[in-house]
């Protein structure tokens, strides 16, 4: 007896698989749903032979994600003649107007003008946002944003402005630094002549068999495990100890255990297949320029902190090689390690594609609570921002505090970003938001600790004091706390009315 005329799940699991296609390919929408159905009956009579009862929730799980199998599918140029086919900016270039403004002359104009334009004239400006108007390769919410980006970078950099220490120009000149933002966002945005983006990721196939690839059996679980962690426990080892000993002389010792476990992941992403090639390379460079970056770190801390000897008579002993400030430490960690560590992990987790099929029945996206859950999460990582300033400052208590709030921001965003509840303008808010307002902060208006210092000895006649160079991170912190929570909520409301509106496996916009 065949399951799947009268089972409401696998019924509701097709419809699901039809839909998510069918917004990637119309043309194969249909087909593929009748294969997946087919095999489904094939699992059921062959369940009967055995006389065991058919496991509907084991056989929908070996199939996987419909986002995951819909992503695998490949678009094909040309739809059939019976089909309607939504014309192209090609096909539709009745006006001449529109393939002068989709030409690669103006493309490369327009992205010029709305990088320079705010360091030459107004008028480049506006002349960039109609050309980025009028143009048909970007979509709608990319031109909102354009619009958007410079008065909302303006409204939230003047308040700041004061805290700089760039001098009068150099602070005025903060103004200006999201023009070239908006230009790289629109290259990344940009959409061929055919309509289709041009910047996409493959994702991996869904259809092997598993323990597939030269990893076997743990080409699945573990090496999806092993490359998100590795730089987080990469980042705590070379941290921790140096930390909590307050002596810089394990950090050669921890920064090679460090790169034992990059090595590993590294292999992991090579080997693996529960990744393409293109999400491996991708992977790969980031966990490659996580181990150079913190190489430098390392390095330089070393250095910063000499070793002392203190020589009584003929008796010599060297001092402890204390770190009297951990600022030393955290800080460059803040600002440049931490980002790259966030990066990698969150890439190998939100595309990551175990062999065999998504368990979908595990897969935290698909619960009924998947709205409520991201939406609490988001309020919580907002933590994460005024958090990481402070550790950039050498508090401890803040240093935990980031790492908990990242954490927490990070499975939100794999959760979205996995998901299909949510259109791609809530998986960009849900991915930037966050990291733009913290290491925009950071990187602005909160002096690093060598700066500081040297400012304080000029100013003060050779005396350092820790406590006043770091005022400039507590005195941002309250006003990245309120941004940061206010944007938070805005988010956490959006995920919450998106993913209740959106059914399960229905095509994000």
């Amino acid at each position: 007896m065949s399951t799947r005329p009268t089972d409401v799940r696998v019924e509701a699991y097709l419809e699901a698989v039809r839909i998510a296609v069918a917004a990637v390919d119309p043309a194969r929408a249909a087909d593929i749903t009748a294969e997946i159905a087919e095999h489904l009956d094939d699992a059921d009579a062959d369940a009967a032979e055995r006389g065991e009862a058919f496991d509907v929730e084991r056989a929908i799980s070996e199939l996987g994600d419909p986002a995951v199998i819909a992503a695998a599918v490949e678009p094909v140029d040309e739809a059939p003649d019976a089909l309607p086919v939504a014309p192209s900016i090609e096909t539709s270039a009745a006006s001449p107007w529109v393939r002068v403004l989709s030409s690669r002359p103006v493309v490369v104009i327009t992205l010029l003008a709305t990088a320079l334009g705010l360091f030459i004239s107004p008028i480049v400006v506006v002349i960039a946002l109609v050309l980025v108007w009028c143009s048909p390769r970007w979509g709608l919410g990319d031109k909102i944003v354009a619009t958007l980006a410079n008065p909302l970078f303006i409204v939230f950099a003047l308040p700041m402005l004061s805290l700089g220490r760039l001098g009068a120009f150099g602070n005025w000149s903060l103004v200006f630094f999201a023009a070239p933002v908006v230009a790289g966002y629109l290259l990344l945005r940009l959409r061929r002549p055919d309509g289709q983006r041009r910047m996409r990721v493959p994702r991996a196939d869904v259809g092997r068999p598993p323990r597939s690839g030269a990893l076997g059996s743990f080409d699945g679980r573990f090496a999806g495990v092993v490359a998100t962690v590795a730089t987080p426990v990469a980042l705590l080892v070379v941290t921790v100890p140096t930390l909590v000993a307050g002596d810089w002389r394990a950090l050669p010792v921890t920064a090679g255990v460090a790169g034992a476990v990059l090595a590993l992941a590294l292999v992991v992403f090579i080997a693996s297949t529960s990744w393409s090639i293109a999400e491996r390379a991708i992977g790969a460079v980031a966990l490659v320029l996580f181990g150079v970056v913190l190489a430098f770190v390392v390095i330089d801390v070393t250095r910063a902190v000499p070793l002392l000897t203190r020589c009584a008579g003929d008796v010599c002993r060297t001092l402890p090689a204390e770190l009297h400030d951990p600022a030393t430490l955290l800080d460059p960690v803040a600002r440049w390690v931490l980002p790259i560590a966030l990066f990698s992990a969150g890439w190998a987790a939100a595309r990551f594609v175990a062999p065999g099929g998504v368990n979908a029945k595990a897969s935290t996206p698909n619960a009924r609570r998947a709205p409520l859950n991201a939406a609490a999460r988001s309020l919580v990582g907002a933590v994460a921002a005024p958090a990481v300033i402070l550790m950039s400052g050498g508090s401890l208590t803040g240093t935990a505090f980031a790492f908990a709030g990242l954490a927490v921001w990070l499975t939100v965003a794999v959760l979205v970003q996995r998901s299909p509840r949510w259109a791609p303008v809530d998986r960009w808010l849900t991915s930037l938001a966050l990291p733009v307002i913290t290491w925009f902060a950071l990187a602005f208006f909160v002096a690093d600790p060598e700066q500081l210092r040297e400012l304080e000895l000029a100013e003060a006649g050779g005396v350092y004091d820790i406590a006043a160079a770091h005022s400039p991170a507590i005195e941002v912190v309250p006003i990245v706390a309120v941004v940061a929570g206010l944007v938070q909520l805005a988010i956490a409301v959006r995920l919450l009315l998106a993913g209740r509106r959106r059914p399960l496996g229905s095509p994000a916009e």
